[in-house]
Protein backbone atom coordinates (compact mmCIF):
# COMPACT_ATOMS: atom_id res chain seq x y z
CA UNK A 1 0.00 0.00 0.00
CA UNK A 2 2.69 2.44 -0.87
CA UNK A 3 4.41 4.22 -3.70
CA UNK A 4 7.53 2.92 -5.42
CA UNK A 5 9.53 4.25 -8.36
CA UNK A 6 10.36 0.78 -9.56
CA UNK A 7 8.36 -2.03 -8.07
CA UNK A 8 10.40 -4.54 -6.10
CA UNK A 9 8.80 -7.96 -6.00
CA UNK A 10 9.83 -8.75 -2.43
CA UNK A 11 7.70 -5.97 -0.96
CA UNK A 12 4.73 -6.70 -3.23
CA UNK A 13 4.94 -10.38 -2.24
CA UNK A 14 4.93 -9.26 1.40
CA UNK A 15 1.85 -7.14 0.75
CA UNK A 16 0.14 -10.14 -0.81
CA UNK A 17 0.85 -12.16 2.34
CA UNK A 18 -0.46 -9.34 4.53
CA UNK A 19 -3.62 -8.71 2.52
CA UNK A 20 -4.26 -12.46 2.53
CA UNK A 21 -4.26 -12.42 6.34
CA UNK A 22 -6.40 -9.26 6.39
CA UNK A 23 -9.10 -10.92 4.28
CA UNK A 24 -8.76 -14.24 6.10
CA UNK A 25 -9.03 -12.49 9.46
CA UNK A 26 -12.15 -10.56 8.45
CA UNK A 27 -13.79 -13.74 7.19
CA UNK A 28 -12.98 -15.50 10.45
CA UNK A 29 -14.19 -12.62 12.64
CA UNK A 30 -17.78 -13.78 12.28
CA UNK A 31 -17.20 -17.51 12.72
CA UNK A 32 -16.94 -19.70 15.78
CA UNK A 33 -13.63 -21.26 16.78
CA UNK A 34 -11.42 -18.70 15.03
CA UNK A 35 -10.15 -16.80 18.08
CA UNK A 36 -6.65 -18.21 17.67
CA UNK A 37 -6.60 -17.04 14.06
CA UNK A 38 -7.69 -13.58 15.24
CA UNK A 39 -4.87 -13.37 17.79
CA UNK A 40 -2.26 -14.51 15.27
CA UNK A 41 -3.28 -12.28 12.34
CA UNK A 42 -4.03 -9.16 14.38
CA UNK A 43 -0.64 -9.49 16.08
CA UNK A 44 1.11 -8.27 12.94
CA UNK A 45 -0.89 -7.72 9.75
CA UNK A 46 -1.95 -4.05 10.03
CA UNK A 47 1.14 -2.89 11.98
CA UNK A 48 3.35 -4.45 9.31
CA UNK A 49 1.26 -2.85 6.57
CA UNK A 50 1.78 0.50 8.30
CA UNK A 51 5.53 -0.13 8.58
CA UNK A 52 5.79 -0.92 4.86
CA UNK A 53 3.75 2.20 4.05
CA UNK A 54 6.27 4.20 6.07
CA UNK A 55 9.18 2.56 4.23
CA UNK A 56 7.87 3.77 0.89
CA UNK A 57 6.54 7.18 1.93
CA UNK A 58 9.90 8.99 1.82
CA UNK A 59 9.43 10.60 -1.56
CA UNK A 60 5.90 11.72 -0.78
CA UNK A 61 6.95 13.27 2.54
CA UNK A 62 10.37 14.67 1.63
CA UNK A 63 9.07 16.28 -1.57
CA UNK A 64 5.93 17.50 0.22
CA UNK A 65 3.65 15.89 -2.32
CA UNK A 66 0.40 17.09 -0.82
CA UNK A 67 -1.50 15.80 -3.85
CA UNK A 68 -0.39 12.26 -3.00
CA UNK A 69 -1.05 12.79 0.72
CA UNK A 70 -4.53 14.12 0.01
CA UNK A 71 -5.24 11.04 -2.13
CA UNK A 72 -5.24 8.97 1.09
CA UNK A 73 -8.04 11.14 2.41
CA UNK A 74 -9.94 10.68 -0.85
CA UNK A 75 -9.42 6.94 -0.49
CA UNK A 76 -10.83 7.18 3.04
CA UNK A 77 -13.97 8.90 1.74
CA UNK A 78 -14.29 6.38 -1.09
CA UNK A 79 -14.24 3.42 1.32
CA UNK A 80 -16.70 5.25 3.60
CA UNK A 81 -19.11 5.65 0.68
CA UNK A 82 -18.72 1.97 -0.20
CA UNK A 83 -19.54 1.03 3.40
CA UNK A 84 -22.53 3.39 3.38
CA UNK A 85 -24.14 1.74 0.36
CA UNK A 86 -23.14 -1.74 1.54
CA UNK A 87 -25.04 -1.08 4.77
CA UNK A 88 -28.12 0.03 2.85
CA UNK A 89 -28.06 -2.96 0.49
CA UNK A 90 -27.25 -5.74 2.95
CA UNK A 91 -28.60 -4.42 6.26
CA UNK A 92 -31.23 -1.93 5.17
CA UNK A 93 -29.68 0.64 7.51
CA UNK A 94 -28.41 4.14 6.89
CA UNK A 95 -25.30 4.85 8.96
CA UNK A 96 -22.69 7.49 8.27
CA UNK A 97 -20.20 9.33 10.44
CA UNK A 98 -17.65 11.41 8.59
CA UNK A 99 -14.85 11.44 11.16
CA UNK A 100 -15.63 8.53 13.45
CA UNK A 101 -14.61 5.10 12.25
CA UNK A 102 -13.68 1.68 13.59
CA UNK A 103 -13.95 -0.27 10.33
CA UNK A 104 -11.89 -0.49 7.15
CA UNK A 105 -11.52 3.23 6.31
CA UNK A 106 -9.38 3.98 9.38
CA UNK A 107 -6.21 2.78 7.65
CA UNK A 108 -6.50 5.26 4.78
CA UNK A 109 -7.25 8.09 7.20
CA UNK A 110 -4.26 7.43 9.48
CA UNK A 111 -1.95 7.27 6.44
CA UNK A 112 -3.20 10.72 5.49
CA UNK A 113 -2.51 11.99 9.02
CA UNK A 114 0.83 10.18 9.35
CA UNK A 115 2.18 11.75 6.16
CA UNK A 116 1.03 15.24 7.14
CA UNK A 117 2.57 14.94 10.61
CA UNK A 118 5.85 13.61 9.24
CA UNK A 119 6.13 16.45 6.70
CA UNK A 120 6.33 18.87 9.63
CA UNK A 121 8.61 16.65 11.72
CA UNK A 122 11.03 15.49 9.04
CA UNK A 123 13.75 18.02 9.93
CA UNK A 124 13.80 17.07 13.61
CA UNK A 125 16.28 14.47 14.85
CA UNK A 126 14.54 11.10 14.27
CA UNK A 127 15.62 9.84 17.70
CA UNK A 128 13.59 12.54 19.41
CA UNK A 129 10.56 12.11 17.17
CA UNK A 130 10.51 8.36 17.65
CA UNK A 131 11.06 8.58 21.43
CA UNK A 132 8.30 11.16 21.93
CA UNK A 133 5.84 9.37 19.62
CA UNK A 134 6.50 6.10 21.46
CA UNK A 135 5.86 7.73 24.85
CA UNK A 136 2.63 9.26 23.55
CA UNK A 137 1.53 5.90 22.17
CA UNK A 138 2.22 4.11 25.44
CA UNK A 139 0.45 6.70 27.60
CA UNK A 140 -2.51 7.21 25.25
CA UNK A 141 -4.05 3.94 26.39
CA UNK A 142 -4.83 5.47 29.78
CA UNK A 143 -7.04 8.13 28.16
CA UNK A 144 -10.48 6.57 27.66
CA UNK A 145 -11.68 9.63 25.73
CA UNK A 146 -9.50 8.65 22.77
CA UNK A 147 -11.75 6.51 20.64
CA UNK A 148 -12.91 6.20 17.06
CA UNK A 149 -13.31 9.98 16.53
CA UNK A 150 -10.59 11.06 14.08
CA UNK A 151 -9.09 7.63 14.74
CA UNK A 152 -7.08 9.34 17.50
CA UNK A 153 -6.20 6.20 19.40
CA UNK A 154 -4.99 4.31 16.33
CA UNK A 155 -3.13 7.37 15.10
CA UNK A 156 -1.15 7.58 18.32
CA UNK A 157 -0.63 3.84 18.76
CA UNK A 158 0.56 3.13 15.22
CA UNK A 159 2.48 6.32 14.39
CA UNK A 160 5.80 5.09 15.90
CA UNK A 161 5.61 2.05 13.60
CA UNK A 162 4.99 4.23 10.53
CA UNK A 163 7.75 6.64 11.51
CA UNK A 164 10.21 3.80 12.04
CA UNK A 165 9.47 2.66 8.50
CA UNK A 166 9.95 6.22 7.24
CA UNK A 167 13.44 6.58 8.73
CA UNK A 168 14.65 3.13 7.67
CA UNK A 169 15.84 2.19 4.18
CA UNK A 170 13.96 -0.71 2.54
CA UNK A 171 17.11 -2.09 0.89
CA UNK A 172 18.97 -2.05 4.19
CA UNK A 173 16.07 -3.74 5.97
CA UNK A 174 15.87 -6.48 3.32
CA UNK A 175 19.64 -7.02 3.24
CA UNK A 176 19.94 -7.11 7.04
CA UNK A 177 17.24 -9.75 7.36
CA UNK A 178 18.40 -11.81 4.38
CA UNK A 179 20.67 -14.12 6.34
CA UNK A 180 20.32 -17.88 6.63
CA UNK A 181 20.48 -17.96 10.43
CA UNK A 182 17.81 -15.26 10.67
CA UNK A 183 15.55 -17.25 8.34
CA UNK A 184 15.98 -20.36 10.50
CA UNK A 185 15.22 -18.38 13.66
CA UNK A 186 12.22 -16.85 11.87
CA UNK A 187 10.68 -20.21 11.02
CA UNK A 188 11.16 -21.44 14.57
CA UNK A 189 9.93 -18.17 16.03
CA UNK A 190 6.68 -18.09 14.03
CA UNK A 191 5.98 -21.74 14.77
CA UNK A 192 6.73 -21.10 18.44
CA UNK A 193 4.29 -18.18 18.54
CA UNK A 194 1.57 -20.35 16.97
CA UNK A 195 2.21 -23.03 19.62
CA UNK A 196 1.99 -20.42 22.39
CA UNK A 197 -1.34 -19.17 21.02
CA UNK A 198 -2.65 -22.74 20.83
CA UNK A 199 -1.76 -23.67 24.40
CA UNK A 200 -2.37 -20.30 26.08
CA UNK A 201 -5.29 -19.04 24.00
CA UNK A 202 -7.57 -18.38 27.01
CA UNK A 203 -4.92 -16.18 28.60
CA UNK A 204 -4.10 -14.30 25.39
CA UNK A 205 -7.76 -13.58 24.64
CA UNK A 206 -7.79 -11.32 27.70
CA UNK A 207 -5.51 -8.92 25.83
CA UNK A 208 -7.09 -9.06 22.37
CA UNK A 209 -8.50 -5.52 22.77
CA UNK A 210 -4.96 -4.16 22.55
CA UNK A 211 -4.34 -5.60 19.10
CA UNK A 212 -6.62 -3.23 17.17
CA UNK A 213 -5.00 -0.13 18.62
CA UNK A 214 -8.30 1.63 19.24
CA UNK A 215 -9.23 0.47 22.75
CA UNK A 216 -8.03 2.03 26.02
CA UNK A 217 -6.34 -0.03 28.71
CA UNK A 218 -9.52 0.15 30.78
CA UNK A 219 -11.10 -2.43 28.44
CA UNK A 220 -8.51 -5.03 29.45
CA UNK A 221 -9.89 -7.80 31.63
CA UNK A 222 -6.61 -8.41 33.42
CA UNK A 223 -4.73 -5.70 35.39
CA UNK A 224 -5.56 -2.70 33.14
CA UNK A 225 -3.27 -0.47 35.23
CA UNK A 226 -0.34 -2.33 33.68
CA UNK A 227 -1.55 -1.58 30.17
CA UNK A 228 1.65 0.26 29.29
CA UNK A 229 3.65 -2.94 29.85
CA UNK A 230 1.24 -4.98 27.73
CA UNK A 231 1.55 -2.47 24.89
CA UNK A 232 5.33 -2.65 25.11
CA UNK A 233 5.06 -6.43 24.81
CA UNK A 234 2.72 -6.00 21.86
CA UNK A 235 5.24 -3.70 20.13
CA UNK A 236 7.94 -6.30 20.78
CA UNK A 237 5.77 -9.04 19.25
CA UNK A 238 5.03 -6.82 16.23
CA UNK A 239 8.74 -6.08 15.76
CA UNK A 240 9.80 -9.72 16.06
CA UNK A 241 7.01 -11.16 13.90
CA UNK A 242 7.47 -8.39 11.36
CA UNK A 243 11.20 -9.00 11.06
CA UNK A 244 10.66 -12.77 10.82
CA UNK A 245 8.03 -12.47 8.11
CA UNK A 246 10.11 -10.00 6.06
CA UNK A 247 13.09 -12.33 6.38
CA UNK A 248 11.12 -15.25 4.93
CA UNK A 249 9.66 -13.32 1.99
CA UNK A 250 11.52 -14.31 -1.22
CA UNK A 251 12.93 -11.71 -3.60
CA UNK A 252 10.96 -13.30 -6.44
CA UNK A 253 8.21 -15.87 -6.67
CA UNK A 254 7.27 -17.70 -9.86
CA UNK A 255 6.37 -15.51 -12.81
CA UNK A 256 5.42 -12.56 -10.64
CA UNK A 257 1.67 -13.15 -10.41
CA UNK A 258 1.68 -13.04 -6.61
CA UNK A 259 3.67 -9.80 -6.67
CA UNK A 260 1.24 -8.22 -9.16
CA UNK A 261 -1.67 -9.05 -6.88
CA UNK A 262 0.24 -7.69 -3.89
CA UNK A 263 0.82 -4.48 -5.83
CA UNK A 264 -2.97 -4.04 -5.91
CA UNK A 265 -3.39 -4.46 -2.16
CA UNK A 266 -5.10 -1.06 -1.88
CA UNK A 267 -8.01 -2.06 -4.05
CA UNK A 268 -8.24 -5.48 -2.38
CA UNK A 269 -8.35 -3.79 1.02
CA UNK A 270 -11.02 -1.32 -0.11
CA UNK A 271 -13.28 -3.85 -1.85
CA UNK A 272 -12.96 -7.15 -0.01
CA UNK A 273 -15.50 -6.44 2.73
CA UNK A 274 -18.28 -6.02 0.18
CA UNK A 275 -17.83 -9.65 -0.84
CA UNK A 276 -17.53 -10.80 2.77
CA UNK A 277 -20.85 -9.10 3.50
CA UNK A 278 -22.30 -10.85 0.46
CA UNK A 279 -21.16 -14.19 1.88
CA UNK A 280 -22.67 -13.59 5.30
CA UNK A 281 -25.76 -11.50 4.56
CA UNK A 282 -26.94 -13.11 1.31
CA UNK A 283 -25.41 -16.59 1.13
CA UNK A 284 -25.43 -17.14 4.93
CA UNK A 285 -22.10 -18.95 4.76
CA UNK A 286 -21.73 -18.78 8.55
CA UNK A 287 -24.77 -21.06 8.96
CA UNK A 288 -23.01 -23.75 6.96
CA UNK A 289 -19.51 -23.26 8.37
CA UNK A 290 -20.61 -23.17 12.02
CA UNK A 291 -22.24 -26.59 11.57
CA UNK A 292 -19.06 -28.32 10.46
CA UNK A 293 -15.90 -29.10 12.39
CA UNK A 294 -13.60 -26.17 13.30
CA UNK A 295 -10.76 -27.72 11.30
CA UNK A 296 -12.90 -28.09 8.18
CA UNK A 297 -14.14 -24.52 8.67
CA UNK A 298 -10.57 -23.23 8.51
CA UNK A 299 -9.88 -25.36 5.43
CA UNK A 300 -12.90 -23.90 3.64
CA UNK A 301 -11.89 -20.35 4.60
CA UNK A 302 -8.63 -20.59 2.63
CA UNK A 303 -10.06 -20.99 -0.91
CA UNK A 304 -12.79 -18.46 -0.09
CA UNK A 305 -10.09 -15.97 0.90
CA UNK A 306 -8.14 -16.61 -2.30
CA UNK A 307 -11.30 -16.23 -4.41
CA UNK A 308 -12.13 -12.86 -2.84
CA UNK A 309 -8.56 -11.65 -3.35
CA UNK A 310 -8.63 -12.67 -7.01
CA UNK A 311 -11.93 -10.88 -7.58
CA UNK A 312 -10.83 -7.72 -5.82
CA UNK A 313 -7.42 -7.64 -7.54
CA UNK A 314 -8.98 -7.71 -11.00
CA UNK A 315 -7.83 -5.05 -13.46
CA UNK A 316 -11.47 -4.03 -13.78
CA UNK A 317 -11.14 -2.01 -10.58
CA UNK A 318 -7.64 -0.65 -11.17
CA UNK A 319 -8.60 2.53 -13.11
CA UNK A 320 -10.74 3.64 -10.15
CA UNK A 321 -7.85 3.37 -7.72
CA UNK A 322 -5.35 4.85 -10.15
CA UNK A 323 -7.63 7.86 -10.36
CA UNK A 324 -7.74 8.15 -6.57
CA UNK A 325 -4.12 7.37 -5.68
CA UNK A 326 -2.24 8.76 -8.66
CA UNK A 327 -3.47 12.36 -8.97
CA UNK A 328 -2.08 14.33 -11.90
Amino acid sequence: MAEVRERIQKWDILKFVLIFFVVLGHIGDQLKGTTGLFIFTYSFHMPLFIFVSGLFSKRTINEKRYDKIFSYFVLYLFIKVLEFFTGIIFDGTVKFSLFSENGLPWYAFVLFVFCLITVFLKNIDPKYVFAVSLCVALLSGYDSSLNTFLMLSRTMVFYPIFYLGYVLDPDTVAKTLDKKWIKIVSVLGILGYIVIIYFFLDDMVLFRNLLSGQNPYSTLKFYPDYGILYRLVHYLIVACLGAMIISLIPDKLGKGGIARIGGRSVQIYALHYIFIELLYKVIDIDVYLDNISPILTKVVMLPVTVLIILICSSKIWTPIFDFILKPK
